[in-house]
């Protein structure tokens, strides 16, 4: 089997595989096909003047019935790739602006434009056009192939390499979020800086996979979501995210720049070190025998991101071991998923519904706002939604506890209280939906 490397611009490849020179040989393309986003992706990368995987094509020569010979190319590896350059010089699909949470881009790339945000191949500029129509792409001719398992054995090995899990293909991945979470939840013979994750009932966990080198992987998915919970729910805490594979892939993309020194982290931390103390007041034979509901730590983390807002509030070792006590014993019945945001956050109310009033939170006695409080808090927000930002009508209006909320303490004065429209209330559907 012999190899040979040539370049072929993006315009010659989609013009082969317009007219049929360039094959589709269905048993190298059993995997999934792209979507449209992961097609935009590409483009995208084209345009920034990314490097791009190389294409290996398989030569096919045929002899016809006067002796001539025509030469066509099998796609062994690389076909999404050539039918999204086609689909796209089609006009297919429009190409995603920065902004667009569908790029997956870190995030202070999104705010610098590009000049071919939300444009079809038609629209973009002459320039654009031309550096996708001209890019040079590497390309691999198999040829003299003396038996058909060998193109099947380099495709095999294209495709495997290491088999990693998806947590361990996001370690790899450069930026601030990898080795903030290997820092707080081990990673080899690192141990973790925080002990809570080995509690949490891993059952259900995509990284199922055991590595005998490195025992943390499953605790660092998990920490990898808390982390994510907690700072989407930085700025308003009824906003939950979902937590499942492709969130957590965002979230090292979209965090390479993240302080791990700064107030956010610090924060973080904090409320983590409050999970342990919990689970100090169970010996290790009480661990043994139960383990801690992976949505039972995502709550856990949330109450203490906000209560700590609350300064009047301070938990002893007693409301410590109340906690605790109703965290494995008391709390509802977790639900059978638990990476979706709007099935967390629900059970999350429930959870703060079924707790025990005596925990360390003394609730306002009053907990409506009065007519002059409402006004003022009216007047001070111009009349806009603090939550959507939009102009709020007489009968449409709400008045919220925050920045504490009424069931962290937080007491009913105009200091601690916005404007909202009724659909934007906490209690209001809207934020019960995945903001993912």
């Amino acid at each position: 089997m012999k190899f040979t490397e040539e370049k072929l611009t993006v315009a010659q490849i989609v013009k082969g595989w317009g007219a049929n020179e360039l094959q589709r040989n269905d048993e190298y393309q059993r995997g999934e096909t792209w979507s449209e986003a992961q097609k935009q992706a590409l483009i995208d990368s084209i345009l920034r003047g990314y490097p791009i995987p190389s294409l290996f094509l398989h030569s096919r020569v045929t002899t016809g019935m006067r002796g001539d010979k025509s030469e066509k190319f099998e796609v062994v590896d690389g076909q999404q790739r050539i039918i999204a350059l086609s689909d796209f010089m089609a006009g297919k699909f429009d190409l995603l602006d920065p902004r667009d949470k569908k790029l997956k881009l870190p995030n202070s790339m999104r705010g610098i434009p590009v000049s071919w945000a939300k444009r079809s191949y038609a629209m973009l500029s002459e320039e654009d056009q031309a550096t996708l129509r001209d890019r040079a792409l590497d390309v691999y001719i198999i040829s003299e192939v003396e038996q058909e398992d060998q193109v099947r054995d380099l495709f095999i090995r294209l495709q495997s390499g290491t088999a990693l899990t998806r947590q361990q293909i996001r370690d790899a991945w450069p930026g601030a979020m990898g080795p903030l979470i290997e820092a707080i939840a081990g990673k080899m013979t690192r141990r973790p800086a925080i002990k809570v994750f080995g509690y949490v009932d891993g059952r259900g966990t995509r990284d199922d996979d055991n590595d005998s080198r490195d025992p943390f992987v499953k605790q660092r998915t998990t920490c990898a979501q808390v982390l994510h919970i907690l700072l989407t729910r930085i700025n308003d805490p009824a906003r939950v995210p979902g937590v499942g594979a492709v969130q957590l892939d965002s979230l090292y993309h979209e965090q390479t720049n993240l302080d791990r020194h700064g107030e956010s982290v610090t924060i973080i931390r904090e409320v983590l070190a409050k999970c342990d103390e919990v689970c100090a007041q169970f010996d290790a034979k009480a661990w043994g025998r139960r383990k801690l509901p992976k949505i039972g730590l995502f709550c856990l983390a949330m109450f203490f991101q906000d209560i700590r807002k609350n300064p009047l509030i301070e938990f002893d070792s007693r409301a410590m071991r109340k906690l605790a006590n109703y965290v494995t014993d008391g709390a509802p019945k977790p639900p059978s998923k638990t990476t979706e945001g709007g099935q967390i956050r629900t059970y999350y109310d429930e959870w703060r519904e079924a707790m025990p009033k005596d925990i360390g939170i003394e609730l306002d006695a009053r907990r409506t706002f009065s007519g002059d409080q409402q006004q003022a808090i009216w007047k001070r927000d111009n009349g806009i939604c603090q939550i959507c930002e939009s102009a709020v009508e007489d009968g449409d209006a709400e008045y919220d506890h925050y920045p504490v909320l009424y069931r962290d303490g937080g007491r009913t004065e105009i200091e601690n209280g916005r404007l909202v429209h009724k659909d934007c209330h906490p209690r209001g559907k809207l934020l019960y939906a995945n903001p993912d």
